[in-house]
This record gives structure tokens, sequence and C-alpha cells, in this order.
């Protein structure tokens, strides 16, 4: 891409941009020059004065000293702009170079650089943010193509220009360009002037392509050929989101119904479609959105009990466990919330977890949970302060079957340490098999 070099790099070597000796140093002595250069920069970028005179030196008086002190001036943030200007006139390319790559120039220093005889100046006179739209509306003509190019992925060129430089292209030109290309005004006018069906996948799968594009590549696609394949793309606007839910592909339309994007009103659209399918979807999405809501609601803790009693009504396990953790939600609705997860599903039982943890549980509902399958739920029992002493001294007992015997000191434990397990319960746990378990049992005897 640069000339008859690979990259931009191999182009400042042929140039002397680097020197031998720079190519045969290690990684290490090159960091560390380059750190000592950065601190006598900022050292002399303080005396504007300084690098004045250092920009006006000639090589006619002091030879290579001369042309390394005006490389000094050129790549200093001190420089004053007039000296600047001396500079971007030198004879030697590198001291242009660094002039050209600077955030502080002004565009008439860029004009004079557009025209400079080395193509990799002007390339960074094309990228440049402060190029004139004039001067770029140049470069986009310029010999060189990597110039060109840099030219019209410019913010600031002119439409005209960009338009200009795509017509004179071949499509797969046009096509490999908007693939790589990081400006969405290029990307805008590459819309308008092909529409060769590589060059239109091309720019769907670039994500500078704004939206306005895409937009627009949806509304000229009667037949529904890229809708699909906008829909993979990780950003996409309610309107275009719009536009695709009115494809005339029932797959696309079903997509649209299924995506995470797709506003309320759209999917409330296609919840009326022709096509079960896809009313089926969109019906799915709308429940989806209206049960999250739901659920932040029964996770707040200024929801009303008669709120959540509810939402217990209602079929979701994810509702019932945020209703289950709620600290408003009354007794009697953990109650009948507790009747409906004791049966075994073979899933991990988030709900009745949270109905054992819950300070609300009556020690009904606990005696309840006290004969549940699943061991993890056994030991919020144990935990809860509800437990009744006969419920704990049955716990107290727990073994477990042979998927859980190696875990039911945990259960034990928890009776153990429950300041209402009563002393005969505490004297057997004081004999358990387990250490942690007889510990438990013994301190809370003798606090007994």
């Amino acid at each position: 891409m640069f000339g008859p070099y690979n990259s931009r790099s191999d182009w400042m070597h042929a140039n002397g941009l680097f020197s031998d000796s720079d190519d045969r140093s290690s990684s290490d002595e090159r960091a560390e020059r380059a750190e000592e250069e950065k601190q006598i920069l900022a050292v002399l970028s303080k005396y504007p004065q300084i690098l004045s005179g250092l920009a006006e030196i000639e090589d006619e008086k002091f030879t290579k000293t001369a042309t390394e002190l005006r490389m000094i001036a050129a790549k200093c943030s001190g420089t004053p702009l007039v000296s600047l200007m001396l500079l971007a006139k030198d004879k030697y390319w590198e001291i242009r170079y660094y002039v050209s790559i600077r955030t502080d120039i002004t565009p008439e220093i860029l004009e004079i650089r557009s025209n400079d005889e080395d193509w990799g100046i002007r390339l960074e006179v094309g990228e440049h943010a402060k190029t004139s739209p004039e001067v770029l509306a140049k470069l986009t003509t310029d010999p060189e193509y990597d110039v060109r190019k840099a030219a019209v992925f410019n913010l600031n060129t002119p439409d005209k220009a960009i338009s200009s430089f795509i017509k004179k292209l071949k499509w797969y030109e046009v096509r490999n360009l908007a693939s790589v290309a990081t400006s969405p005004k290029f990307l805008a006018n590459v819309i308008k002037h092909s529409k060769h069906p590589q060059v239109i996948s091309a720019i769907i799968d670039n994500y500078h392509t704004p939206m306005s594009a895409i937009l627009e590549i949806v509304r000229n696609d009667i037949e529904g050929k890229y809708h699909e394949s906008i829909l993979k793309r990780l950003s996409l606007s309610d309107e275009v989101m719009r536009e695709l839910s009115k494809s005339e592909k029932f797959s696309c339309r079903k997509k649209v119904a299924e995506d995470s994007r797709t506003p309320l009103d759209v999917l409330e659209t296609l919840a009326k479609d022709e096509v079960p399918s896809v009313k089926k979807k969109a019906k799915d999405r709308i429940y989806a959105i209206d049960l999250k809501k739901k659920i932040k609601l029964a996770s707040s803790s200024d929801t009303s009990p008669e709120a959540l009693e509810e939402f217990a009504k209602i079929n979701s396990c994810d509702l019932h466990e945020a209703v289950a953790k709620n600290s408003n939600t009354l007794p009697d609705t953990l109650d009948e919330l507790a009747d409906k997860y004791l049966i075994y599903t073979g899933e991990y039982p988030y709900v009745a977890t949270a109905i054992a943890m819950n300070p609300n549980t009556s020690s009904t509902t606990l005696g309840k949970l006290a004969n549940h399958y699943y061991y993890h739920v056994l030991i919020c029992v144990a935990k809860n302060p509800n437990t009744t002493p006969d419920d704990l001294t049955k716990l107290s007992k727990y073994y477990g079957d042979s998927s859980y015997a190696h875990i039911s000191w945990q259960v034990r434990l928890e009776v153990a340490k429950n300041p209402h397990t009563p002393y005969p319960a505490l004297v057997e746990l004081s004999k358990d098999s387990n250490s942690a378990v007889i510990s438990a049992a013994l301190i809370r005897t003798i606090i007994k």
C-alpha cells in the first residue's frame, strides 16, 4: 500500500528516517534513546526562543549538526509557528515529515506540504485533521494511490471530491475500500454510487458505516436480500429495526421479533403478523419484556406486599425467586410459593432456597421445607431463626443419601449454631463424626 514498500515502516526506513545503526540496536536501547529524547524535548519546549534559533541554523555552517538541531525544533511542542513555517520548507524530508504530523500546525503549513515531492508526506497531509477541504479535494487526484485513499477517508473531504474518486474505481476496488474504511462519510458516499452486491455486503459488515446508510440499504432492498445480514450487526437503530420488521421475508420478520433490540411498538405490530411463527415470537418477546419489568419490581424494597402477592400468582420461576427474596413478602405468600417447589425437578431449587432464607417465612412453611430433597435448602432452614426446635432436632440427624452424604455435615453444623436447637440435640451433635460440628455443638452446650 506504500508504493513499492510493504508498510509505512519500510517506507520510512527506505527514506532514511531510521538509520542503519538504529536497525542494529536492541529494542531496549531504542526505548532508552526514545525516553531520553522525550525528556530533552519536554525541557526545550519551555524555551520557544531557543527553538526558533535552532530552526534557523544553516547546513553550510554546521553540516550534520545543523540538521539534527532543526530536527529537534521540528519535533518539539514549543516551537513557534513562524519557525514551523520555515521548517516546513526544509530541504530534508525528515524535518518536513515531523512538521507535517504535528497536531499544532496550521492549514496553511499543511497546504504547503500537500505539494511535497515525497508522497509519504503528502499522505500525512491527507490524513491530518486540520487539512482544509480544498487541499483534500486536490489530494484525491494525487498520482499516488495511498495519498488519494488517505484523502477520501478524511472527514473534512468534500462529498463531491469523494464521489468523483469513487466513480473512477472498479467495483472490486470500491468493495476493498468499503471493507476497511473508517470514515462514515466515505461509506455513505459509496452507497450513493455503487449497488454491486459485494460492495453493499462490505458496507453492511463494516461497523463504521453510519445508520443512515444502513437505513438506505434496507429501504432500497425491496426483495430483502440483505435484511438478515444487516440483523447480524452489533448495533442497529430503532428506525432500522422498524424498517426490517416490514420485510417481505417472513424469516427476517421472525428474527426481528426475536431480537432484543426490537422496540416494543414494533413487537406489538409483529404480534398481529399473518405468519403464526412470527406472531408467536413477537408475543414471547413482549411477555419477556413485561416479565423483566415485573422481576425488577418484585426485587424492589418499595414494592408492597399486595403487589408481591399478585406476582406470586404468575407462572415464572425467576419472578417467584424475586418475590421469595423480598423482605416485604408476607408469610402466607411464602407458604403458597413453597407448596409449588417441594417436588423434585432436577434443577437447582432457587425459589425454595430463597423462601428458606427469608426472615418472614413461618415455622409451618419451614417445617415443610425441612423435608426438602436438596441439602442446600436444608442448610437455609437450619439457619432460619423461625425454625422450630422439633424441626431442628430432625435436621440434626440428617446424613443425606448417597449423593449428599459427604456434605451432610454442613446441615448439622448450622443446626449446632442455631440458638433454638434443643440441648439434647446439641449433646448428640457433640458426638458427631465431623470436628466442625462437634466444636459448634460444644460451644452451644456451654452457652446453654
